[in-house]
């Protein structure tokens, strides 16, 4: 799986997780159109309260700008068992899903949608190791696969 630009979707509270996916697949040479692991304080549950539209608003239309520039979606799922069902990761699935973006989901399934995912690994390194692959076999063997 040859990725050169991709976004990634997260929960919020996993940000430092997603910032360092983001530093692996930039150090494979990937560009990575996400910001929003990159910002300091960012938006929160907090920034929804009233007083905070405008930041929110701002955030949200960055993120989605992001995704249309996207290659591949990556989405990294939590347990389905987890106490964070919820969060803007769903909307940037769906964001993704509308506009054809490719979903790459990383770990198991939360919900329907979920299951109906272009690519799913079982986690990062699986993930990383087939990233690392599919380069260096080339965007001839990656064509020939398809």
């Amino acid at each position: 799986m040859i990725i050169d630009r991709a976004y990634i979707s997260a929960r919020w509270s996993r940000q430092r997780l997603a910032k360092r996916y983001a530093q692996a697949l930039r150090h494979l040479g990937c560009e990575v159109v996400s910001t929003w692991h990159d910002r300091a304080g960012g938006p929160n549950v907090a920034n929804t309260k009233p007083g905070h539209e405008a930041e929110s608003i701002a955030a949200a239309r960055c993120d989605e700008s992001e995704i249309h520039k996207a290659a591949v979606l990556v989405f990294i799922a939590d347990s389905p068992k987890g106490r964070y069902p919820g969060g803007a990761r769903h909307v940037e699935m769906g964001i993704a899903r509308a506009l054809g973006v490719p979903i790459v989901l990383i770990g198991q399934p939360g919900n329907v949608f979920q299951c109906d995912v272009d690519v799913t690994f079982p986690n990062w390194h699986t993930f990383l190791h087939a990233v690392r692959m599919a380069q260096e076999r080339g965007p001839e063997c990656e064509r020939d696969a398809a």
